[in-house]
């Protein structure tokens, strides 16, 4: 667990910036609510809103700009709660088999940008009101992915031949080459059809053939990569090196830094003994043989003065513009690791490897590939997705020195928290600790109006303790203070004497008031042992 030792606070908020639309006429409908959800229904659009007030005629442009980033990172928010709930409670309609292809594609699925997003603001001078809203048609925007998904597997239908053209003349080299193109576009068909079923609420049977051929097409490249490198008996280390080179052959090497996250367990985020030997030694292959600049994980510096939404491109050039993501997968008695190389500013997959272990290796060196405490975080994290907040124009950003995802914390490890809120509003910040503690850190703690989109750095250090395992940092925010929680002081902390069902009945209790906004973050950390 992380036990306290002094403590930080800050929040920090993210988004694309947009180019505002003034509009000096009559006042929209949208601005108001009733008329908002009338012009757009949920059925057919995905919309971000959000409004300010006592926003003086000066100041009227940037708090619009402002607004509108606002409101973009609240639609992709509502965008990516709906993707972790039908992974994590198959709520979707759509069978087993459906349900098990979304969950891995889901898994590769980054914040990107929408196409088809329009926007609007507004400014009313005599109320001295800011508004802003976001939004696209649904139908358009299914659409656009499923043609989408249609061109890049005709592409990578080509890259296939190519590659087995270039085979059949004994060029390995060149039949890899074209054969490893193939796998970005893979990962951009997964996004674009976890966004499909998203958008839809399920899947529509207009894509489903193309799916089909798609993955006939994917299990045809795995299989021709495996004999080309002869890597159907790899071990840790020889997979490494085989990922690294797929990347050296896929990329010139990088003018900039590469930020390398650690892996991450299916679909769940959660860390584990194996993310990081995995990083340790894959970072090592990325330098050696690839010659990639790899960048510290750190994030004492990783928000400072940027929106974690969106990293701002600087001049300076050991600001990482790429990161290396990933996810490992136990299939029967092997492990699947699948990786992807990004643009950080678009999201874009620029690259991407993957290739398998015999799971028997890790358990030979006890490794561990779940975390320590699967079953109970897991069983957690699905209470957490049930009922989960989207769409408030309230916006809560939490995050440590180490980032806000991919975390890996271990023992004797300092980690500050930082907290940052776009409106006036009351914190609740609650850590649920390894072994099912709950504990009440903060609660009822006011960011007034001077304070808004600042960062504030929780004032305690938590230093790295057993019990080991998968955590997690819960921050609440709303707009009128919390009921209190059944809690029991000992050693100086205010343990949550409710489960955790309650707790969340409790600091979820106003959800369906308009007029208190709330907001929740979640940051899963799994600690261990040096």
């Amino acid at each position: 667990m992380i036990s306290r030792k002094l403590f930080i606070y800050s929040l920090s908020i993210s988004g694309w910036l947009l180019c505002a639309i003034n509009v000096f006429a009559q006042k929209p409908a949208w601005t108001e609510y009733e008329d908002r959800i009338s012009m757009f229904p949920k059925s057919e659009y995905v919309v971000g809103f959000n409004s300010d007030g006592n926003v003086s005629s000066n100041e009227a442009d940037d708090i619009q700009e402002e607004l509108l980033e606002y409101a973009r990172i609240q639609l992709i928010e509502s965008i990516n709660v709906t993707i972790k709930s039908i992974g994590t409670l198959n709520i979707t309609n759509v069978n087993t088999q459906t349900h098990e292809y979304f969950k891995k594609t889901s898994a590769s699925y980054s914040k990107v940008s929408l196409t088809g997003l329009q926007t609007e603001t507004y400014y009313d001078k005599k109320q001295k009101e800011a508004y802003a809203i976001a939004y696209a048609h649904r139908p358009t925007l299914v659409k656009s992915y499923v043609n989408q998904i249609k061109k890049d597997g005709e592409t990578i239908s080509r890259k296939m031949q190519s590659a087995g053209n270039f085979y059949s003349k004994g060029d390995n080299q060149n039949a890899l080459k074209n054969y490893f193109e193939t796998l970005p576009l893979f990962r951009e068909i997964e996004e674009a059809y976890t966004l499909i079923i998203a958008l839809e609420g399920g899947t529509i049977s207009e894509i489903e053939k193309s799916i089909e051929e798609i993955n006939s097409y994917k299990y045809t490249v795995n299989e021709a990569i495996a004999n080309i490198q002869q890597s159907n008996n790899l071990n840790l280390s020889d997979l490494a090196y085989m990922m690294a080179k797929g990347y050296q052959l896929q990329t010139n090497k990088p003018s900039r830094p590469i930020r390398l996250a650690n892996f991450t367990y299916q679909d769940t985020k959660m860390t584990s003994q194996f993310s990081k030997r995995w990083g340790t030694l894959f970072e090592k292959m990325l330098v050696d043989v690839a010659d990639y600049p790899i960048a510290s994980a750190s994030a004492d510096s990783y928000y400072a003065d940027i929106n974690p939404f969106k990293e701002t491109a600087t001049t300076d050039s050991q600001t990482p513009l790429y990161i290396i993501t990933g996810t490992f997968w136990e299939e029967g008695e092997k492990v699947r690791i699948i990786s992807i190389l990004r643009d950080i500013e678009t999201g874009k997959a620029l690259a991407s490897m993957e290739g398998s272990m015999s799971s028997q290796i890790l358990s030979d060196n006890n490794i561990l590939v779940k975390p320590e405490n699967f079953e109970e975080a897991y069983s957690e994290l699905k209470t957490f997705a049930k009922d989960d907040i989207s769409g408030s124009e309230l916006i809560v950003d939490t995050w440590t020195n180490h980032g806000e995802e991919n975390l890996i914390y271990t023992e004797g490890e300092t980690m500050n928290v930082y907290v940052k809120v776009n409106k006036p509003c009351y914190i609740r910040f609650i850590y649920h600790t390894a072994d099912g503690s709950k504990v009440l850190l903060l609660d009822n703690y006011y960011i007034d109006e001077s304070n808004v989109n600042k960062v504030y750095k929780i004032p305690e250090d938590f230093e790295c303790t057993g019990p080991f395992g998968v955590e997690t940092l819960q921050v609440n925010a709303q707009t009128v203070t919390f009921s209190p929680l059944n809690v029991r002081n000992e050693y100086g902390y205010d343990f949550i004497i409710d489960d955790l069902e309650e707790v969340l009945a409790n600091t979820r209790g106003f959800k369906k008031k308009e007029e208190v906004l709330l907001a929740e973050k979640r940051i899963l950390i799994t600690t261990m042992q040096n």
